[in-house]
């Protein structure tokens, strides 16, 4: 039998390729440089699972075989480690999703379904400030707006507007 193996953190907070990479290496670290049978990487992956991946392993009576197999001391096969792995991976993917810049979150104005009309504008003015732009004047001796402040101030509001969910809100804006 192996000895102890360092668990990575949970599956739910990293790549899960990259998590069962670890266990794998792990496993050859305290091992000589050794694979082991399929069963202990199978326990180790159980042992290390928590919350959702913990939920996700019991939902399913097949992994919850392989599992029972694993744990009946060895009698798991690799096809058996490979489905555990695949499920997993494809359960947890990681989806990388690109920083939204600010062009394309003043271009996606709208209001979120529930969001009440004062959520809806403070989020609009937080993304406004973020660009640089004012609601009110600094000052009573405040220099008038230069067309170009007036052009993106005036695309703002336009965007504000055509995102609102009330209709007859919309009319009373535009007339």
């Amino acid at each position: 039998m192996p000895t102890a193996v360092k668990h990575p953190l949970n599956i739910g907070t990293c790549d899960p390729e990259r998590w069962l990479k670890k266990i794998r290496r792990a496993f050859r670290n305290t091992n000589g440089g050794l694979d082991v049978e399929p069963s202990f990487h199978i326990q180790a992956i159980d042992d290390a699972l928590e919350g959702e991946a913990v939920a996700f392993l019991r939902s399913s009576p097949q992994l919850m075989l392989v599992v029972e197999r694993a744990n009946a001391y060895l009698s798991a096969s690799s096809g058996d480690f490979l489905a555990l792995e695949d499920a997993l991976k494809e359960r947890f993917a990681v989806s990388y999703k690109t920083a939204q810049t600010f062009a394309s979150a003043s271009a996606e104005i709208a209001q979120n379904d529930g969001e009440s009309l004062d959520s809806y504008l403070c989020r609009v003015l937080a993304l406004l400030r973020r660009a640089g732009g004012r609601d009110k004047p600094l000052g009573d001796n405040q220099e008038p707006l230069t067309q170009l402040k007036a052009f993106n101030l005036d695309g703002f509001i336009q965007r504000f507007v055509r995102g609102l969910h009330n209709k007859e809100l919309i009319q009373e804006a535009i007339y």
